[in-house]
């Protein structure tokens, strides 16, 4: 499998894809820092080029995991890479809680250690959820978002496309968010918000 990116988060990337034993044939992929080290974490190979991403899957693991937690970059990379041949897959962390009861999990979305999703939640495709994050029912959360840690979704709540929620935010019940909102750190969203808006603190207005 190879990860997008070489960062900060996909150091935390890597603690849950050892959990799920998925460290075999594990590589990453930068192409743009400048690293002091041929190795990530001291172990994994650093693929520096796209021609060598696409020996990659051709030849050892058509599959890539997205290791970087913006949302339009992460819609980028997506595209660029299975333009390249290869698959996104997400990761679940076997300490993420996942309800029984009605949870639709789109592929390419990523779930970290110690995530709560209950019950009767949609996750559309290529969404991240951070460490600690609580979603609680019947939330429909769209394509490619970040929901950061310790973010709390509450029941019937509907976030659009690319949205990036910020640490420990709350989304009251039944607030309906657009695409491309950012939601600052611990806001407390009380009412809907339209499209292409910044919202901060408490109770959250539009920047």
């Amino acid at each position: 499998m190879l990860v997008i990116g070489a960062g900060g988060f996909a150091k935390e990337l890597l603690e849950v894809l050892y959990q799920n034993s998925l460290e075999s044939a594990l590589a990453f992929f930068d192409d743009v820092t400048e690293l002091e080290t041929e190795l990530f974490a001291g172990t994994f190979e650093i693929v520096r080029s796209t021609g060598n991403a696409i020996e990659h899957f051709a030849h050892v693991d058509k599959r890539f995991i997205l290791g970087l937690g913006n949302p339009e970059v992460r819609y980028r990379m997506f595209e660029k890479f299975t333009d390249l041949g290869g698959e996104m897959t997400g990761v679940i962390s076997p300490h993420a809680h996942i309800g029984r009861n009605g949870n639709r999990i789109s592929n390419g979305v990523t779930i970290m250690t110690n995530g709560v999703i209950e019950a009767d939640n949609s996750i559309s495709e290529g969404t991240l959820v951070h460490v600690g994050a609580f979603i609680s029912h019947d939330v429909n959360i769209g394509k490619f978002c970040e929901i950061s840690p310790h973010s709390r979704l509450l029941g019937a709540v509907k976030i659009g496309d690319f949205c990036s929620l910020g640490t420990g935010c709350t989304i009251l019940p039944r607030v309906q968010i657009g695409n491309d909102v950012r939601v600052g750190a611990g806001a407390v969203v009380t009412k809907d918000v339209p499209s292409g808006c910044t919202v901060t603190g408490i109770p959250a207005v539009q920047k």
